[in-house]
């Protein structure tokens, strides 16, 4: 959908639900049993550079939501 106001419901009743901060915690932990997983085989120093390319968009994607100055938080969801 094109419609903010409708991409703002969805991600409040994800936040409220817990779904995001799950989401997000579960992508930390499979990172780490994937570096566990290509060092226990040897390494392989290009997939780790890719496994932290996709770990610093992750780090992007958790620092969209931004608190204003007055306390409350804007979600820069328009973008999406």
């Amino acid at each position: 959908t094109e419609d903010v106001d409708v991409k703002h419901y969805a991600q409040s009743m994800m936040r409220e639900a817990g779904s995001l901060t799950f989401a997000y915690e579960k992508c930390r932990s499979l990172k780490l049993e994937i570096i566990d997983q290509i060092e226990a085989l040897g390494g392989n120093p290009p997939l780790l550079k890719l496994l932290h390319m996709l770990d610093l968009q992750l780090e992007k994607l958790s620092g969209d939501v931004v608190e204003k100055q007055d306390g409350t938080q804007q979600d820069s969801i328009a973008s999406l």
